[in-house]
């Protein structure tokens, strides 16, 4: 038998080569927002509690009146050596909770100086994409148009 040659239609078009995709600017920022944010609340995060230093001044009052009644009832150098002692117990716990509130506060002013720095390298970040993005996609843009 002898072959035939049929009219098959031949596939002459040139492919078009491939464009780029375009930078993404949303999705860009928006992992920038979100690394900020999770870092901004590992800053913030192991903050304890801790009252204010200031609030201790009804406290040491207390702790002032016990002494002072204890001392009127003294009658002698070793009664007045143990009522100091009581009142250096009652007092020691409350300087130690204005101390403690103190390096706190002094802590969670360094953490504030650590959360301005990551909100601002994440400005920068979001601005620097910005950028590289508007290049990026006006590269792209060029590209399909001269391709055309």
């Amino acid at each position: 038998m002898d072959q035939v040659p049929t009219d098959e239609k031949i596939d002459t078009q040139t492919p078009k080569p491939k464009l780029k995709r375009a930078f993404n600017l949303n999705i860009y920022r928006a992992l920038v927002w979100i690394i900020v944010a999770v870092c901004s609340l590992f800053t913030l995060g192991g903050l304890s509690t801790v009252g204010d230093p200031t609030l201790a001044e009804d406290q040491i009052s207390v702790a002032e009146a016990t002494k002072s009644s204890n001392d009127l009832m003294t009658e002698g150098a070793p009664q007045q050596q143990v009522v100091n002692g009581w009142f250096v117990v009652d007092a020691l716990p409350i300087v130690s909770e204005q101390l403690s509130g103190i390096h706190q506060a002094g802590v969670y002013n360094s953490r504030l100086y650590y959360l301005g720095l990551i909100v601002t390298l994440g400005v920068a970040a979001d601005i620097i994409g910005r950028s590289f993005g508007a290049q990026q996609n006006t590269r792209t843009k060029n590209e399909a148009q001269s391709s055309e």
